[in-house]
């Protein structure tokens, strides 16, 4: 009933509040609510409030999984992300027009395939939140939908350039790319990921052995990291400065007649999941 799933809730609120002021490891609080709105869940015959319970449960898997991932712990961070789309990717038709699980939905489908070890599956579920997000820009005027199309487009190319499709990796990012583009002067963060996609389609030309057009792109990215004066900017690590600075100096020194720099896929793998 309404009544018992506010009393559900209610407890929830406590047990989050209990935890912040204990000072408790706040794992026992995801943990003892996750296993009561289970219970809860399992014992209400109402469809109704069965979807309501479902999604309050797929918010709080992904926010635990979302702590999980501060502490490294990826591997159960992703078996939380899939429980939470398992409770409500059946609900996307239905709720059409609500746009906060809607785009709970999308995040929990982004965040499966992000962190799927199986790239076509993971390609197959990005491909589903890229369309739920699309689906609600055109419904909704916000901007944290841009950025997350944005950084599904790159997601996608990262699934395809481990599956060896290139020239399907390299559309997507081109589509990043784009996007991008067109909002660097609205919001400085996207120079930031501009930079970031245009060093991954360095990357991808290096696997491709077109040195001179990953040259190209590695330029484009300095340019952009000197227009953010990123050296003393805390939105870039020293260490993926370091990787695009040097690669772009070796490629540079190979173009003066020094031999050919020949990067592992590794190097690959680290940049484009930063």
């Amino acid at each position: 009933t309404k009544d018992e799933n506010k009393v559900c809730l209610e407890r929830i609120d406590t047990l989050k509040l209990i935890s912040k002021i204990n000072n408790e490891d706040i794992k026992e609080y995801y943990n003892s609510s996750i296993a009561l709105l289970y219970k809860y869940k399992d014992s209400n015959d109402d469809d109704k409030d069965s979807k309501n319970i479902a999604i309050t449960l797929a918010k709080i898997l992904c926010e635990y999984a979302n702590e999980l991932t501060k502490f490294n712990d990826l591997n159960k961070a992703n078996d939380l992300y899939k429980q939470a789309l398992n409770e409500v990717k059946g609900f996307y038709d239905y709720l059409k027009e609500n746009y906060s699980t809607n785009k709970l939905i999308a995040d929990c489908y982004f965040n499966v395939g992000f962190n799927s070890d199986n790239y076509k599956e993971g390609e197959k579920n990005l491909t589903s939140a890229l369309e739920i997000y699309k689906y609600l820009e055109k419904e909704s005027d916000n901007d944290e939908l841009v950025y997350k199309i944005v950084k599904t487009f790159n997601a996608i190319g990262y699934m395809n350039v481990k599956l060896k499709n290139y020239d399907k990796a390299i559309e997507f990012i081109n589509k990043a790319i784009d996007r991008c583009l067109s909002l660097t002067q609205t919001d400085s963060i996207y120079y930031w990921e501009l930079t970031k996609y245009m060093a991954n389609l360095g990357y991808i030309y290096i696997d491709l052995k077109q040195y001179e057009t990953a040259i190209k792109y590695f330029k484009l990215a300095l340019n952009n990291l000197e227009i953010l004066n990123v050296v003393s900017s805390p939105l870039l690590s020293d260490s993926v400065f370091t990787v695009v600075s040097s690669v772009t100096v070796v490629f540079f020194s190979s173009v003066s007649g020094c031999s050919i720099l020949v990067v592992d896929s590794s190097t690959l793998t680290v940049f484009l999941n930063v």
